[in-house]
C-alpha cells in the first residue's frame, strides 16, 4: 500500500492547473451546449408522410355473377352475399382464401349475412319455411356457428319477421322485427331472450337496431332519427344542422358513433358522433353527398362518397382526413370500389366494388411500409 502523503501541500502544483483546466472547459461548455441543441434541433430527422396502401383481392363468387361483402372480423374474415350458380342469393364467408356457402334456414331459399363477431359467428336473415310448402316463406332473423344456421328464438307471435344486423362478441344480437299489424320495432337479443329498444314514449311505429358493441350498447334509427341505447334507456342524436332525418350504423367500445344525416331533399352526410355532439364527415371533393358504414376501435371510418350523378367512391376517414380508396390499391388491377363496409382493428377493409365491371366484394390489406431513410436539414451561415 503507497503512503498518503502527509500534507496537501505537495499536490497543489498538480491540481492548480487541473483546475485551472476545468473552469476553461466548463466555460466553453456554456457555448457548446447550445450549439449542440441547435446541431440537434437542425440535424433532426424529417420522416416523410406516407399514404397508407393496400393490396385487393376479389372475393369472388358462388358460382354466380356478383358477391357484395358485409363485413369483416379481426381475423380477416368476411361475411356477405353472393350469387349462386342458380341465380339463388346465398350468405357466404371468406377465409383461408376461400368462399364458403352458409346456406339457408329450413325451407329458406334465400339469405344474407350481416355481421361476423371475433368467435367466427355470423348473424343475418333469410326465408324460413317449416311449416311445409303449403305456407308462405318469411323472413326471420338467424346465427350461423360451428357449420351450422338456425333461426334466433325468444320472439312471440306478434313478430311475423325479424333480421338482424349487429353482433359483438358475448353473441349479443341488434336488429329488427316487424308485428302482424306493421310495427317495426328494434331488439336486442341474447341468449334466445329478447329486449324491444328504441321504442318512443308514444310507442314508435318504426325502429331498427344496426350497430352493438362489447358493452352491449345499441345504435339505430327511430322514427327517423339516430338512437342510442343503454341499459334501457334511449337517447335521440339528432341530427346534423338543417336536416330531417338520420340513422347510426354502428359504434365502437369508445362510444364513437357513425351513421348519416339526411336532407329534405334526400341527400345524406356522414356524420360521428362522440363527446355529445355530431360532426360532419364531408365528402370527396366534387362530391354531393356521404355515407359511414363502419368503425374500428381507433376510430378509423369507412364508407362511401357519392358524385350529385350516383356515381360512388369507397372512402376511409383516419384522423380527420378522407382518402379515396381507389387512390390506395394497385393501378391497372380493374378495380373501382364502390363502398366500404367495415374496417377491422388492424385496419383490413370489406366493401363492394366492380372489378373489370363485374360486382365483386372485396377485401383490403394495408402494405406494410418499409423503413424510410430520415432526411435531415442543414442549416448553413447566418447571412449578414
Amino acid at each position: 500500500m503507497r503512503d498518503r502523503p502527509r500534507s496537501f501541500s505537495g499536490i497543489f502544483p498538480i491540481l492548480l492547473p487541473l483546475a485551472d483546466a476545468i473552469v476553461r472547459v466548463r466555460r466553453r461548455m456554456r457555448f457548446v451546449k447550445p450549439l449542440v441543441a441547435l446541431v440537434g434541433l437542425v440535424l433532426a430527422p424529417v420522416l416523410p408522410a406516407v399514404a397508407q396502401t393496400y393490396t385487393v383481392i376479389d372475393l369472388g363468387t358462388l358460382g354466380g355473377d356478383s358477391s357484395e361483402a358485409a363485413a369483416i372480423n379481426s381475423r380477416g374474415e368476411v361475411v356477405g352475399w353472393s350469387k349462386n350458380g342458380v341465380g339463388q342469393t346465398r350468405a357466404f364467408m371468406y377465409r383461408a382464401g376461400a368462399m364458403a356457402d352458409l346456406g339457408t334456414l329450413v325451407g329458406g331459399t334465400y339469405s344474407y349475412a350481416t355481421a361476423i363477431n371475433d368467435r367466427g359467428q355470423v348473424i343475418g336473415y333469410g326465408g324460413i319455411n317449416a311449416d311445409g310448402p303449403q305456407f308462405a316463406e318469411r323472413m326471420s332473423s338467424f346465427l350461423w356457428e360451428n357449420g351450422s344456421m338456425r333461426p334466433l328464438s325468444g320472439f312471440d307471435e306478434r313478430h311475423l319477421t325479424t333480421a338482424a344486423y349487429g353482433i359483438n362478441g358475448a353473441t349479443g344480437v341488434a336488429g329488427a322485427a316487424a308485428t302482424v299489424s306493421g310495427v317495426v320495432q328494434a331488439y336486442r337479443w341474447e341468449g334466445d331472450v329478447v329486449t324491444d329498444v328504441g321504442l318512443s314514449p308514444s310507442n314508435s311505429s318504426r325502429s331498427s337496431s344496426y350497430g352493438i358493441n362489447d358493452r352491449g350498447q345499441i345504435v339505430g334509427e327511430r322514427d327517423g332519427r339516430a338512437f342510442f341505447w343503454q341499459n334501457g334507456q334511449t337517447l335521440d342524436l339528432g341530427t346534423l344542422p338543417g336536416d330531417s332525418s338520420s340513422r347510426a350504423r354502428a359504434i365502437n367500445v369508445s362510444d364513437q358513433i357513425i351513421g348519416e344525416s339526411t336532407a329534405a331533399n334526400g341527400t345524406s352526410r356522414a356524420f360521428i358522433w362522440q363527446g355529445g355532439a355530431m360532426v360532419d364527415l364531408g365528402t370527396l371533393p366534387g362530391d354531393a353527398a356521404s355515407r359511414a358504414s363502419g368503425i374500428n376501435a381507433s376510430g378509423h371510418v369507412v364508407g362511401q362518397s357519392m358524385a350529385a350523378d350516383g356515381a360512388s367512391r369507397a372512402v376511409v376517414w383516419r384522423n380527420g382526413s378522407m382518402s379515396d380508396l381507389n387512390t390506395r390499391v394497385p393501378t391497372g388491377a380493374g378495380w373501382m370500389l364502390t363502398t366500404a363496409t367495415a374496417i377491422n382493428d388492424a385496419g383490413q377493409i370489406s366493401g363492394t366494388g366492380l372489378h373489370d365491371r363485374r360486382t365483386r366484394a372485396f377485401l383490403l390489406t394495408p402494405i406494410k411500409r418499409a423503413p424510410t431513410a430520415p432526411t435531415s436539414v442543414i442549416l448553413g451561415p447566418p447571412t449578414r
